[in-house]
């Protein structure tokens, strides 16, 4: 309920009271900048053919869990699944074992 309305401020009943999003937006972009987001990265140092090999093995296992539906498969899958993320730490472990050698040879 509005009783009064000083002569100076004008009162707007019904509109949109987002207005300062786009004030925020307009700030950031001109502080942080605008990129399109479609830059390609290379592909990750420690990706190699045993972790490929390792992901085409979970995949074929889950369509099997999936297809039989029985405790057996579903634990296979589970073992490959761990078995993956071994591969991958042990993978990231050596690609940035190699990488802090560089690091360190060419100060």
């Amino acid at each position: 309920v509005v009783e009064s309305e000083p002569k100076n401020e004008r009162l707007v009943i019904g509109a949109d009271f987002s207005g300062h999003v786009g004030v925020m937006r307009e700030a950031a972009r001109k502080v942080l900048g605008v990129t399109s987001g479609n830059r390609k990265e290379d592909k990750e140092t420690w990706w190699n053919e045993e972790v490929q090999e390792s992901i085409g093995r979970k995949r074929l296992v889950k369509q099997n869990w999936y297809r039989q539906s029985d405790e057996k498969s579903r634990h296979e899958y589970k073992e490959i699944r761990q078995q993956l993320k071994r591969d991958v730490a042990n993978a990231k472990e050596k690609a940035y074992e190699e990488l802090y050698k560089k690091l360190k040879t060419e100060k």
